[in-house]
């Protein structure tokens, strides 16, 4: 939504191919998702924390995210979508797991809650922006 226009018209491509940053962050977030977790399970086993991870994917999040306000050229927006994608694959959808661990009472409740901000603060960021 949102972006799609002023995407388009800063690159000079139609709206099918501004929308096509989404659909890449979002399959490549899933797919370090998986990778994120197998990571963390390594990791916990080895009696390390998860820290590293989640480091590591807000730091791609946040230089992705800045390179892209800086792109000049579409295929370089692309690739600021592939490591933003990484970047949350590593932090929000692997939230999840760390957190599972931290509780052993109401365990349920206390992810349904974080995982449920996520969900309010996109409504909201979409309603200030």
């Amino acid at each position: 939504g949102l972006f799609i226009i002023p995407v388009s018209v800063t690159f000079g491509v139609g709206n099918a191919l501004a929308a096509l940053n989404v659909a890449i962050y979002s399959s490549v977030s899933f797919i370090a998702s998986l990778l994120s977790g197998y990571l963390q399970d390594k990791l916990v086993a080895q009696g390390f924390s998860v820290r590293p991870i989640f480091g590591l994917g807000a730091i791609l999040v946040f230089v992705a995210t800045f390179a892209a306000s800086l792109c000049d050229s579409f295929a370089l927006f692309l690739l600021c979508a592939i490591l933003v994608g990484i970047g949350i694959g590593f932090t929000c959808f692997s939230a999840a797991g760390v957190l599972s661990l931290w509780f052993d009472k109401n365990r349920s409740r206390n992810v349904l809650l974080a995982m449920s901000g996520g969900g309010i603060g996109s409504f909201v960021y979409a309603q200030v922006i």
